[in-house]
């Protein structure tokens, strides 16, 4: 019989579209060398499925009664992979989904009917602004042969979430005024755009800028400044405010113009110091030129008086106008500037109890007048005291007093000090005047211990005195040398009128006109004396015919008015201080002042006034005639004219008739002066 062979198929497995695998089995049976030829064979197929695995064509002879045993080939679907598929970013909107698109095959065995399809979608790792990976599910296969393919979807995708943009409500830039800066202040302010639940607050120090700090409405302001924070922050980008505007108004100003001490007429001119918060420049203005004139800040004393000294600023393109602020100047005459024989020695005692002196003031003496007198030595023409070993005493006038030019005034010599209602007068000690052998010097010095005296104002050596005059004095006019233990000018029989040089020259003459007694007052004598003045007229500026009138301004030392008088009328005329502009030329403006019981005639002060032509503008007016006919009347208009003021003569134009060879110029002609 034959022996019983079997055979047993191996199962196999492949991936479409791979060639098949060997189909193998296994055997149990065969003797010695025996041998099974033939081949397996499998159900046809290339589809994914299962496709059994038959005998096919297997054998071992007669010898052998084969038992098969059959196995399976598994065909697997091919992977598919998908390439050029992208995941498109987005601006963060608090969701992690996100768009893909694109996308081929990858891996399809010839020209298989399979098709990439579905609707894919991503999913990002964080819903928050960065870039995120992305997880892909959608894509799908379509066509007659999607079965034999599996598909894998993409993988390595990422995606951009970008911030989303915040903007700003409900701010205001703050309307102020100029402050030289261009910085304005950012109020109010609201987040737009914030999503759902989002922790998100507005904050920082929001600033605003302007392009210049100048005066303006609705100036474009940049915003900067404004922060953001909370949780969710990193998610948002925050666009500051656009489109604000503000007005900058003129700012105000304040003067600070402190009160101005009182001057004198000797004083040099001053230089004003107002202020201005605005830093800008301050013009000033005095009620009262002739008391006080004004160039830019510097003040110049003109006269005895008030003035009002007015600091203005009219404002400009940012600053308001300031309130005017002034302050008043009071000019005085100030302490007297003494000279050689303006005070006199008319009599002296001394023998008295105490000894005295009495002086004749020939010159007013003004408030804070200062002199001294003492009984030392000089040596003959010396400028200095010897020594100051004898008695010194002083005399000062009080403030708000004067010493009218014509009193008389007796003093004690080395007594107790005198405070009188106009002055005061005191010593260094206690001395006396020798008797009829003395000196007595009035001067004026930097303080009474001064050896050198800045003036000598008048001496006396009386009796046996060797004293001479020293520098500065004249023996019989402002040195005398009177005799006797006591003396005096006499009250009846001299001079007791005129001028200061007139009644020093008769006091002078002590031989004739002193006369032995004692005691010595002040009401002994009436003296009326005639000072003298002189006129302070300055350089007048030029003017051009057609200026309007103006006035004159000079003073008088004496506070006496000033009358005007000028050469040539028909160029210009005086009505009391004002001068009237009446034609081109030149005139010499006068300035006198003829005196009274109390002053004499000052000396007439002249200046130039110099008056320049006026220049007018004629301007022809353009003619046209037609070609045969005569010229049309030449006409021209001017300006310049002063009041009624005409021209005289007629213009001219060049020769000629013919169209071709016009337009013909038209000159100024016979047109000549003002007639």
């Amino acid at each position: 019989n034959a022996k019983a062979l079997t055979i047993t198929a191996a199962a196999k497995t492949k991936i479409y579209g791979v060639a098949d695998p060997a189909l193998t089995y296994s055997s149990t049976g065969l003797v010695g060398s025996d041998v099974i030829s033939g081949d397996l064979t499998r159900d046809s197929g290339n589809s994914v499925g299962t496709y059994a695995i038959t005998q096919g064509t297997l054998d071992a002879g007669s010898n052998y009664a084969i038992s098969f045993t059959g196995a399976y080939l598994s065909v697997t679907a091919k992977a598919l992979t998908i390439t050029g598929a992208s995941a498109t970013g987005k601006v963060y909107d608090g969701a992690a989904e996100i768009a893909v698109a694109g996308g081929s095959l990858s891996g399809v065995v010839g020209s298989d009917d399979v098709s990439l399809d579905g609707s894919p979608s991503g999913v990002a790792v964080s819903a928050n602004a960065g870039s995120q990976s992305v997880a892909v599910s959608g894509y799908t296969l379509s066509g007659a042969a999607a079965g034999n393919y599996s598909l894998t979807q993409p993988t390595g995708l990422t995606a951009t979430i970008s911030q989303a943009p915040l903007t700003i409500t409900g701010s205001a830039a703050t309307n102020r005024a100029y402050d030289a800066t261009t910085t304005v202040a950012i109020t109010g302010g609201a987040l737009s755009g914030v999503i759902g639940g989002d922790v998100v607050t507005l904050g920082g120090s929001p600033t605003g800028t302007i392009a210049t700090a100048d005066v303006g409405t609705g100036k474009p302001v940049t915003v900067t400044g404004f922060l953001i924070s909370g949780a969710a922050a990193s998610n948002y980008s925050l666009s500051q405010p656009a489109g604000l505007a503000v007005d900058i108004a003129k700012a105000n100003q304040t003067i600070t113009f402190a009160a101005l001490p009182s001057k004198t007429v000797a004083d040099a001119p001053f230089t004003l110091a107002a202020t201005v918060s605005s830093g800008l420049t301050l013009t000033y203005a005095s009620s009262d030129p002739t008391v006080a004139s004004i160039s830019g800040t510097t003040v110049t004393i003109l006269k005895i008086g008030t003035a009002t000294i007015t600091a203005s600023q009219p404002g400009g393109d940012n600053y308001n106008a300031a309130s005017d602020v002034q302050q008043t100047l009071t000019v005085t005459a100030g302490p007297t500037t003494l000279a050689a024989g303006d005070i006199a020695v008319i009599g002296y005692n001394t023998n008295g109890s105490p000894d005295a002196f009495t002086i004749l003031v020939l010159k007013e003496l003004n408030p804070g007048t200062i002199f001294y007198v003492n009984d030392n030595e000089t040596s003959a023409g010396g400028t200095s005291f010897t020594d100051l070993n004898e008695g010194e005493a002083s005399f000062t006038v009080k403030a708000g007093q004067t010493i009218a030019a014509g009193t008389v005034i007796t003093l004690p010599w080395g007594a107790a000090a005198v405070s009188d209602t106009k002055y005061d007068w005191s010593a260094t000690g206690s001395f006396g005047l020798g008797n009829n052998n003395e000196e007595l010097f009035i001067y004026t010095a930097s303080a009474i211990t001064a050896t050198t005296p800045s003036a000598f104002i008048y001496g006396v050596g009386i009796g046996s005195s060797s004293q001479a005059a020293p520098s500065g004095l004249t023996l019989g006019s402002t040195f005398i040398k009177p005799s006797g233990t006591a003396g005096r000018y006499k009250t009846t029989g001299a001079t007791y009128s005129g001028t200061a040089d007139a009644l020093r020259t008769a006091i002078g003459t002590t031989a004739s006109n002193w006369e032995a007694s004692a005691p010595v007052t002040a009401s002994d004598w009436t003296f009326a004396l005639t000072q003298s003045q002189t006129i302070t007229f300055g350089l007048l500026s030029a003017k051009t015919y057609g200026d309007s009138s103006f006035t004159l301004d000079a003073t008088a030392s004496s506070g006496l008015g000033v009358t005007y008088v000028s050469s040539d009328p028909t160029v210009a005329s005086i009505s009391g201080s004002t001068v009237m502009i009446l034609k081109a030329g030149s005139a010499t403006i006068t300035a006198s002042q003829a005196g009274n019981s109390s002053f004499s005639a000052a000396t007439s002060v002249p200046q130039t006034l110099t008056v320049n032509r006026k220049g007018i503008t004629v301007t022809a007016d353009g003619q046209t005639k037609t070609y045969g006919s005569d010229d049309p009347a030449l006409t021209f208009v001017t300006s310049g004219l002063v009041g009624s003021d005409s021209l005289s003569g007629s213009l001219a134009r060049a020769a000629g008739e013919s169209v071709v060879g016009g337009p013909y110029s038209i000159t100024q002609g016979g047109v000549t002066n003002v007639a």
